[in-house]
């Protein structure tokens, strides 16, 4: 009886709305097998309670048309019923189904005449993932082939802005349309796939972060476009029930946008090329972590779709401005990030019934993950070949100055042959005079004393020439060495040729305490000038008073290795070329800020010895080093 009354109910509504306002039926013909049902072809209406039964609807519900065309659940909290009516003029042996464009919808009720007249209730959605009709991504329903006319009503609720499009569809259509579909997604999955154990390997052999950053993004990829397409929900977590809407609203778009955010961080390297934006990134990211576990935790819908942008944004607007300032790598980066935009663009436009849907348009943005991701990892690629090139270019600079200092050596110990050659000859000549004189002594004994005091003569000269070929040699290694310092005072040279005269930490205390007590010592306490003398330093012997090489300097209390804060001051005061602090950080392996303490200290003592000496330029750095 109540199945007979709901008919009957529903034939009484038909002939008042006949009397009413005429909406457009569907009509199912021979030649129709891809219908769409938007809001020029079904009525809605929105149920604000939740509470309304089949029978109140049915009977005094009042629809409306949507004048857009668009059938939304602009208000998610509420529950929307659409209805929309069938005039079957096909054949009785062509066979209908009723399918839901919209796989993540949280409960669905459908209502259908059966191939008698008989209406029944169809219960799905994501509380019901077990309840299909049919083992497909999306909610399909059997429509009675039989009936010429008749009624469809759907109640769907969904807490977050979703699309309530559905499509009839003939048997045999949905049949090869599923086929193409699911061909199409194992091609996308598979893509995905080979993305992930490519780059996983690539991690595996250089132990570069990035490469596992790409691969989690690219997992979070796949979690996403399973949650959004539905096959997530039929394949996988169909047992989890009503745990799935976690996975949908909360768990996978928070995965997307975490494993995105580190790998923009990693590839862009914004903690050296941008380090305020890269707080900035990090900030949002929590903050929208944040958000996202309190709407959990309170099982609310989400209602900051801009909150979630935004870092996506950020990021786009950060690879553009550090592509404009010379990080070339950031090309394919700005690429990827384009295709996605347009794909939504594309989606936006299809949700807004602006295109029409179709296989391409329903599943842009599988499209452009998919394009983002392979360009993404074209992107790591060159990345990876831009640092070669880099690496390259550093090791011909690093083979120039060593030829240079090869070519110094090679003229250094050229001269120093002539000198041994020059001593060589010397020294026969005065082998041969002895010989003579000697035979002279034999010959004439009675000039044995006179010959015997030039012998002697002889000897001191040679004595004497030793002396000072030994002098000329010592002189020539410290001509050598100031040749160099006067180098580093003059010309800019490489860290490695620096630290040949510079080499170790006592090169550069004896040089601070030949600086320091070039004109003689002076004690600071008393005013002794006499001292003892104890590792580089000075104790006073008046007073006990210790006085180091570094107190009074600019190197006084530092806490990094002397030859390093050395070629700082020496990087700092130099006029032909200015490092960054990036570049002395990673040359002089040190940490950043400490250069930058450092160089800041330097350039207090420049600025003061200008005020002082009124000059504009210091051109030699030892003048900034005493206080």
């Amino acid at each position: 009886m109540r199945n007979q009354f709901l008919g009957l109910l529903t034939l009484l509504t038909f002939l008042i709305l006949s009397c009413g306002e005429v909406y457009a039926d569907i009509d199912l013909t021979n030649q129709a097998e891809d219908l769409i049902i938007q809001g020029k072809e079904a009525e809605w209406l929105e149920d604000f309670s939740g509470e309304k039964t089949f029978e109140e609807i049915a009977s005094k519900g009042i629809f409306h048309k949507s004048e857009s065309g668009v059938l939304r659940n602009f208000n998610p909290s509420s529950v929307y019923w659409i209805r929309f009516h069938v005039k079957n003029n096909a054949s009785r042996d062509k066979k209908w189904v009723l399918e839901s464009l919209t796989p993540n919808i949280k409960l669905l009720d459908v209502w259908i005449p059966d191939e008698k007249g008989v209406i029944k209730q169809y219960t799905s959605g994501l509380l019901h993932p077990k309840a299909k009709s049919y083992p497909h991504k999306n909610y399909v329903f059997d429509l009675p082939s039989t009936l010429t006319y008749y009624t469809v009503y759907a109640r769907i609720y969904s807490p977050n802005d979703t699309g309530l499009e559905f499509k009839i569809r003939s048997q045999h259509y949905f049949t090869a349309y599923a086929l193409y579909e699911y061909f199409f997604l194992g091609i996308y999955y598979g893509c995905l796939l080979l993305m992930l154990i490519y780059n996983l390997l690539l991690y595996i052999t250089n132990k570069e972060r990035v490469y596992l950053f790409y691969s989690v993004y690219v997992v979070a990829c796949i979690f996403l476009s399973l949650t959004e397409d539905g096959l997530g929900v039929e394949v996988f977590w169909k047992g989890f029930s009503s745990d799935s809407l976690y996975l949908y609203y909360y768990i996978a778009p928070l995965i997307f946008l975490i494993s995105s955010v580190f790998y923009a961080r990693a590839f862009l390297n914004l903690k050296i090329n941008f380090p305020q934006a890269d707080k900035a990134l990090l900030f949002l990211t929590l903050l929208y972590t944040g958000y996202v576990g309190i709407e959990a935790f309170r099982n609310s819908k989400f209602s900051l779709p801009e909150l979630y942008i935004m870092p996506f944004v950020l990021i786009y607007a950060i690879s553009i401005y550090i592509y404009t300032k010379g990080y070339k790598a950031a090309r394919f980066f700005i690429l990827g990030y384009t295709v996605v935009f347009i794909s939504l663009i594309i989606l936006q436009l299809r949700l807004n019934k602006i295109i029409e849907p179709d296989i391409f348009s329903v599943y842009v943005f599988n499209y452009g993950i998919l394009a983002e991701a392979m360009i993404l990892s074209f992107a790591l690629g060159d990345r990876l070949k831009m640092i070669r090139k880099e690496k390259d270019k550093a090791d011909k600079q690093i083979i120039i100055h060593l030829k240079e200092n090869n070519d110094l050596k090679s003229q250094l110990v050229i001269e120093l042959e002539e000198k041994n050659q020059l001593a060589g000859k010397v020294n026969r000549e005065l082998d041969m005079k002895v010989q003579e004189r000697t035979k002279a002594l034999l010959e004439k004994t009675d000039e044995l004393s006179l010959a015997h005091g030039k012998l002697e003569l002889y000897s001191k000269k040679l004595a004497e020439m030793n002396i000072q070929l030994d002098l000329d040699n010592w002189k020539l290694k410290t001509k050598v060495k100031e040749e160099r310092k006067a180098r580093i005072v003059s010309e800019e040279i490489s860290l490695e040729e620096f630290l040949t005269t510079f080499p170790d930490q006592s090169a550069c205390l004896r040089y601070l305490e030949e600086l320091k007590w070039a004109e003689g010592y002076t004690c600071r306490k008393c005013n002794n000038r006499k001292f003892s003398e104890k590792t580089f330093s000075r104790k006073c012997t008046k007073c006990n008073y210790i006085e180091s090489p570094t107190s009074n300097t600019l190197f006084h209390g530092i806490k990094i290795p002397l030859n390093k804060a050395f070629y700082l001051l020496y990087c700092t005061n130099l006029k032909t070329a200015k490092y960054t602090l990036d570049e002395l950080s990673l040359k002089l392996e040190i940490g950043k800020n400490t250069c930058w303490e450092f160089r800041k200290r330097v350039q207090q003592r420049q600025d003061e010895k200008r005020k002082t000496f009124k000059i504009k330029e210091i051109e030699n750095w030892e003048l900034l080093i005493m206080d």
